[in-house]
């Protein structure tokens, strides 16, 4: 089984994170689900992860944090470096995010063929018999083209979704789809 870990400071956006993860990959095990940086520490240093969904912007440490701390750790010599794939509201993360040797970089509201893909690279990476998590070398030309997605140098956008909450439900609605 493959061990992961979730951690985003907002908990509707763990469990629908958790939700679409058992669909898109269900031999992935969510053995932790934080709120913060620390608590994603402590549980990778806690357990064997494979593959870390950080959030980017959290209280205390950050994502990119978390990434530079457990890279750090791994070229030391301790354990090896999950994977990471980043899941964040603001693209402008994206050239740090690779930097910090991401799988991938998804934007919220999360598009589930894009997360499905991501899981995909994860899986791939894993799977290869030249992968050791704390040398793993991102796919220049993977990272290229998702860098040209997210078209960086387009000028900032007001939020296009709002979240919206029923019990443990979070509904995502297109700002496009209210009438003033």
């Amino acid at each position: 089984m493959i061990k992961a870990l979730i951690a985003d400071d907002e908990p509707l956006l763990r469990f629908h994170l958790d939700k679409l993860l058992a669909e898109a990959w269900p031999e992935l095990e969510v053995v932790a689900k934080c709120e913060n940086g620390e608590q994603a520490l402590a549980a990778i240093e806690r357990e064997h992860i494979d593959v870390a969904f950080l959030d980017i912007q959290m209280p205390g440490k950050t994502g990119l944090d978390v990434a530079r701390d457990i890279a750090g750790r791994a070229s030391n010599g301790d354990k090896p470096a999950p994977l990471i794939i980043f899941i964040t509201a603001f693209d402008h993360y994206a050239v740090s995010a690779f930097e910090a040797n991401a799988v991938d970089y998804l934007l919220k509201p999360i598009d589930e063929a894009r997360l499905i893909d991501a899981c995909e690279k994860a899986k791939s990476r894993l799977s290869s018999p030249r992968f050791t998590s704390h040398s793993a070398a991102p796919e220049l030309s993977s990272l290229m083209a998702n860098l040209e997605k997210l078209s960086l140098n387009a000028a900032p956008q007001f939020s296009k979704w709002l979240k919206a909450s029923k019990q443990d439900e979070i509904h995502l609605v297109s700002v496009d789809d209210i009438a003033t």
